[in-house]
């Protein structure tokens, strides 16, 4: 997978990488709910259990990351140059911004 690009250059608005840990987290709070109801219903009422809707358990809006934005390539390279002027010789901005564009065309 070291060669996939992006169809679409659509990014997460957020400053962490990752979700992961609200995932986990709230998997882990719905697994405790289901396992508490399930071991609180009698056998007899088992039939009628109906799980638990996912809002119950937490919001998407808690989580780290706050919606998408697409990020058009024009847009890329502007910001890849801006970041760029950080290098003291013109080989060092020009690899400085290659290196960002290929990191943002990355999967």
């Amino acid at each position: 997978m070291s060669r996939s690009r992006r169809k679409t250059p659509i990014f997460g608005m957020t400053g962490a990488k990752s979700e992961r840990r609200d995932k986990q987290t709230w998997h882990s709070r719905m697994r405790s709910l289901v396992r508490t109801v399930l071991t609180a219903i009698p056998l007899a009422q088992l039939d009628g259990y109906v799980a638990p809707i996912e809002n119950e358990v937490g919001s998407v809006w808690e989580m780290a990351k706050d919606g998408k934005h697409y990020f058009r390539s024009d847009r890329q390279d502007a910001v890849a140059t801006r970041f760029s002027r950080k290098g003291k010789t013109a080989i060092e901005r020009q690899s400085l911004k290659i290196r960002l564009l290929r990191k943002w065309a990355t999967k």
